[in-house]
């Protein structure tokens, strides 16, 4: 099984996927984690632009007319494709329908920052919670 989780720091759960720094995908089998990997957000936009460099939005989203971002987390979603779950501190609605339209099931954790405590009491969860 494989969990992708929103992070800023690669070891730590953030909110917000379109804002994060990467994800952190763990691999686990029989509860233990077998492979962790790093993924930078290259779909990454800050909107308090609060970076250095001249930025553009040539980086592969579009804005509507609002402001915002239309399809943004259709390219997010589909790089985890090869992820069964994802994990943040929180998610719109329309990026859960964009994981669940690559079949990626989102998961929202409050109270834990621990990315790796995060994956693995997801595991855990799924265990003792089966039909």
């Amino acid at each position: 099984m494989k969990i992708a989780l929103a992070t800023g720091n690669y070891k730590n759960v953030v909110g917000h996927p379109g804002r994060c720094k990467g994800f952190i995908v763990y691999e686990i089998e029989n509860g233990k984690i077998i492979n962790k990997e790093e993924r930078e957000n290259t779909f990454r936009h800050n909107h308090d632009h609060e970076h250095s460099h001249d930025h553009n939005h040539e980086h592969g989203h579009n804005h509507n007319e609002q402001g915002g971002h239309g399809t943004m987390g259709q390219p997010i979603a589909a790089m985890l494709q090869d992820c069964n779950y994802f994990i943040a501190k929180s998610m719109g609605q329309g990026f859960v329908s964009q994981l669940q339209k690559f079949g990626v099931k989102p998961a929202v954790v409050e109270n834990i920052n621990d990315a790796e405590t995060a994956a693995l009491q997801l595991v855990e969860y799924l265990k003792n919670n089966k039909n």
